[in-house]
Parts: C-alpha cells; sequence; structure tokens
C-alpha cells in the first residue's frame, strides 16, 4: 500500500468517518467493509419495501453548556466524552446533509394515562409537579431534601463518588429518595435489563437511557420553584429517513470520491505488529493487508479475537416491534414517548417514518422479557395505554424482534472488557482504534463521529 494512503477497516460509524475525513482532505483511502452490518444499529432494517428503524435514532447536536469544542487531541473516549465537542458534530452533520437536518418536538412521557414532559432524555424537571400532582410532589420534594442535607446539592454526583462501582438503584435511591426512584428509575429499568437499576453501574446510566439528578435541583422542582437549571437539550433528526439516511450519506460520499478504494471483506481473523509502524491484518476470506498506522473501527468482539483476546459480552434481551395505524386513529404522536407505568408493557414508542399511504409506522420498545405471542397484544395495549393512539383502533404489527440486543452495560461485562483491553494493548498494535473497542460502552453517534475524526487527524 503507499504510504500516503490511509487504511480504513471496519463499518462502524466512527471507521467511515475517519475515512471520509481522510478524502475530504485529498489522502487516499482503502475502506474494507465488512458484508454485512455496515453502519450497526444506526441503519434501519429493510423488509418488503420498508425501512424500519432500530428504536429512536434522533441526534442530540445541542446542550446549555455546549461551547467551543477543544482541540481533538483531548478527545479520550467514553460514555459521555463527547459532550464537550457536540458542537463539533452537529457542525459535521450540517456539512454532509445539510438543510435536511430538522429539529424534532420535544419528547413526552405518559403517566397515569395522560402526556406529559419528558424527563429521560430532556433531563428537565421543569414540568415535574404537573405530572406528579400535589401528594405526590410534596412526598417527592421531602424525600429530596431529606436526600439534600444528607448527601449536599449533587449528593453522588458532587461528592468524588466512584460512580463505576456504585450501582444505579443505589445511586438513585441516595439522590431521588424511595419514591421518585420507585416511579420513574425502577420501572423503566425493569423494563429495559433483568437486573433492573441494581445491575447497572451509575456511571453507565444512560446506556440504559436513565437520567440522575441532584437532590436540590430535584427538591425544588417538586415545589414548583425555580430549579436555578434549565437543560437544552433540542433532538434532531434528518429527513426524510431519520438515522439511516445520515450513515447512507456518509456512504455515498465516501464512494463517490475518485481517492476511494472500496473493498469488501469477511471477518478479522488476526491483527498483529510487524515492525515499527507496520500493522498486519488477516481476514476470514484471506485478505490480507499491511499498513503503516492503519484505523482499525470493527466491533470489539471482532478486534479482541483477534488479537486472541476474546470477548464475548452477555446481551441485553431485547423486544421491539414496529406497527401500523391509520393516521385518523393518532391521538398524539412525540418525537418519543417514555413509559415509566409497569402496567404499560412498552418503556418507549416513536414515529417510524411513513408508513403505507394513509398510514403511520411506529416503534414499539417493550419489556424484555414479553413473549413473543403477546407482542401484538402487548402494542396494542403500549399504544392506547400511552394514548397515542385512540382505543379500539386496528394495529397492524408488520414485524418484531425478540432475543439479544445491546451489550449488557453491567460491571461483570465492563470488567471482562477491561481485560481483553488490557491484550489488546499489549500486542502494542501500530494502529488508531476507534468504535466499540476504544472504551466501553462509547459507542454513540456522537462518540463515534469525534472519534472518526480524531483519527484523521491523528493519522496525518
Amino acid at each position: 500500500m503507499p504510504a500516503d494512503r490511509l487504511l480504513v477497516v471496519g463499518g462502524s460509524v466512527a471507521a467511515l468517518v475517519a475515512a471520509d475525513a481522510a478524502l475530504r482532505r485529498g489522502r487516499p483511502v482503502e475502506l474494507l467493509l465488512p458484508r454485512r452490518g455496515v453502519g450497526g444499529g444506526f441503519r434501519p432494517i429493510e423488509l418488503g419495501g420498508r425501512r424500519l428503524p432500530i428504536g429512536v435514532r434522533l441526534l442530540e447536536i445541542d446542550r446549555e453548556d455546549a461551547g467551543p469544542p477543544p482541540p481533538l487531541a483531548d478527545y479520550r473516549p467514553g460514555p459521555t466524552a463527547h459532550a464537550a465537542f457536540v458542537r463539533r458534530v452537529r457542525d459535521w452533520v450540517v456539512d454532509l446533509v445539510g438543510d435536511r437536518l430538522r429539529e424534532v418536538d420535544r419528547p413526552a412521557m405518559a403517566l397515569d394515562g395522560r402526556l406529559h414532559d419528558d424527563i429521560y432524555f430532556t433531563v428537565d424537571l421543569a414540568g415535574l409537579r404537573a405530572a406528579l400532582g400535589e401528594d405526590a410532589a410534596r412526598r417527592t420534594a421531602a424525600e429530596a431534601g431529606a436526600a439534600r442535607r444528607s448527601g449536599g446539592d449533587a449528593g453522588v454526583l458532587g461528592d468524588g463518588r466512584d460512580l463505576l462501582g456504585c450501582s444505579l438503584e443505589e445511586a438513585s435511591r441516595l439522590n431521588h429518595g424511595e419514591g421518585f426512584h420507585a416511579r420513574f428509575i425502577a420501572p423503566m429499568c425493569a423494563k429495559i435489563h433483568p437486573g433492573g437499576a441494581g445491575i447497572v453501574p451509575a456511571a453507565l446510566r444512560r446506556k440504559v437511557w436513565m437520567p440522575l439528578f441532584h437532590p436540590a435541583t430535584l427538591e425544588r422542582a417538586a415545589e414548583g420553584r425555580d430549579t436555578g437549571y434549565r437543560p437544552h437539550r433540542p433532538f434532531h433528526t434528518v429527513e426524510p429517513g431519520g438515522m439511516g439516511d445520515v450513515v447512507d450519506a456518509l456512504l455515498a460520499r465516501i464512494r463517490a470520491s475518485a481517492l476511494a478504494t472500496v473493498t469488501p471483506v469477511a471477518t478479522l481473523t488476526s491483527a498483529t505488529r510487524v515492525g515499527d509502524a507496520v500493522t498486519e491484518l488477516r481476514f476470514a476470506d484471506e485478505v490480507v493487508r499491511r499498513a503503516v498506522h492503519p484505523v482499525i473501527g470493527v466491533g470489539a468482539g471482532e478486534l479482541f479475537a483477534a488479537v486472541g483476546a476474546p470477548f464475548a459480552p452477555g446481551r441485553v434481551p431485547m423486544a421491539m416491534a414496529w406497527a401500523e395505524v391509520d393516521e385518523a386513529d393518532v391521538l398524539a404522536l412525540p418525537s418519543v414517548v417514555h413509559a415509566p407505568d409497569p402496567a404499560i408493557p412498552a418503556f418507549r414508542i416513536s414515529p417510524g417514518g411513513p408508513g403505507a399511504p394513509g398510514r403511520v409506522l411506529l416503534v414499539v420498545e417493550l419489556r424484555h422479557d414479553i413473549d413473543p405471542d403477546d407482542v401484538p397484544a402487548a402494542v396494542r395495549a403500549s399504544l392506547t395505554g400511552c394514548g397515542v393512539v385512540r382505543e379500539g383502533a386496528a394495529v397492524e404489527v408488520v414485524h418484531r424482534l425478540t432475543g439479544p440486543g445491546a451489550p449488557d452495560p453491567s460491571r461483570n461485562a465492563m470488567e471482562a472488557f477491561a481485560a481483553s483491553a488490557a491484550a489488546l494493548d499489549r500486542a502494542a498494535l501500530p494502529a488508531e482504534i476507534v468504535g466499540g473497542a476504544g472504551a466501553f460502552g462509547a459507542d454513540s453517534f456522537n462518540e463515534q463521529v469525534i472519534q472518526g475524526l480524531r483519527a484523521e487527524e491523528v493519522t496525518r
């Protein structure tokens, strides 16, 4: 391979971003793409002419504390390390999709059969008192006040506590009190993870889409007072097809470059150091490449196995269904609806894009332990129970998935990852590692964009 050509391996968003960034800088790139799974879960399922998004796929490209991003060299992979670089992500997305980027309406939360302002994605408690009602709000304020007096205004978020060694359940009870935890955190986690909030480290709470509030903020919000903190977390999508269109546009821009060579490959089977700056990569279809400081963006399990350190984390069971309903039967359709009520089988409902003519496609994420035979009834109960569609509406489940889902965000999985990552470090590959193998849980879209941009910069 010519010395100036960058070798990029993998179909992760991070790998694609690195390849695209190098091409746009005028550097030749060979991109070794897997034959399946390009873009990961950010691309939809293609089924019978339909594009079925996998869960909620919204862009978070602005926030209240966003300032000028630091240099890419300062980035270190982590589940929320992208936050300081969110404006860099926004600029990258706008450059790619232009005026197809659209802000969506605010997420909602279904409580007692009514839709209220969301707290899970927005981390905004301004509407909490109205959602709770007087009695529950009073109890929540009292318990949060006790937590504040015991642990300080920020509770576990401000005392230097190891949030990797503290479960989300423990942290939530300490910061929120029992009532708020039992109504908003515990039931949602029980739907998402078999181990509930007790198995997920507090530091990885965003891997199960859970917030953790300061006791003082929760106390003031429950009392109806100004909390002094109003988050600004608008969400965006790309029209007409959402996140799948982002990946498609990225692939199209890569393929359109005269400097790009795209080669399909099978699984990476071996990654070894063969010189001071050279990595040799072998694939199951006998493709072999040697390159100076390549970018490797295959999955963690694939890369770790290639250096002799197999990593096979458990997968969280999942149940997801896509349903179509007549437009006339839709009562409300926010960008996201969260459902903490234990009686509602779904934990989240979101639009899935256009359905058949006159119909709306909905994505319904159900509790992990639902019986596959019960999915149609659970979808109908969830859509009506959350006030999304009217009672008696005809709901057609067009596809369903049950089985292993996302990697388990548990302490055991973290420890297994750390052991395999240590073996990767010992291999001392002269390569830039991006995507899921870079750090445990650092695989969100924003994280991968920043990883890809940084990888291109450090491999020049």
